[in-house]
């Protein structure tokens, strides 16, 4: 989905290790996005269309695009990480993004390296929903 059915989401599937490590030292030398066989660079071929709320809507659809992706990794077994910490001009200077398009995320994607991993604390149902009111 998107809004007004603008499918502004455009990826990049990056599978080249030496493009991977580049990607590595634009995301604050974060290494795992350097480790995982492959990095999926979210971005957006945007108009400029801003929501009521006087948002933008790419991000919005971009990541909504993200989730599915996501969820069909963990059906197949395969882990992701949203990266959101990059410098977006070196992540365009690295992979030929046009200065148009936006980039909006970084998603590692591979077979974890152990399924037993400690899991974080999540926060519980009723911290997180309310019923008809705050």
């Amino acid at each position: 989905p998107s809004a007004s059915n603008r499918q502004e989401w455009r990826f990049i599937i990056v599978s080249d290790q030496s493009t991977r490590k580049k990607l590595v030292e634009a995301s604050n030398k974060q290494s795992f996005v350097g480790e995982a066989p492959t990095v999926i660079v979210a971005c957006a071929e945007t108009d400029g269309h801003i929501m009521m709320g006087g948002l933008p809507c790419f991000p919005i659809d971009v990541a909504i695009a993200l989730d599915h992706i996501t969820l069909a990794a963990v059906e197949l077994g395969l882990g992701t990480c949203w990266i959101g910490a990059f410098n977006e001009k070196e992540v365009k200077e690295i992979l030929g993004i046009s200065k148009e398009t936006r980039v909006v995320a970084l998603m590692p994607i591979g077979y974890p390296s152990d399924s037993s991993a400690v899991k974080k604390r999540r926060l519980s149902f009723n911290d997180i929903v309310k019923y008809e009111h705050w």
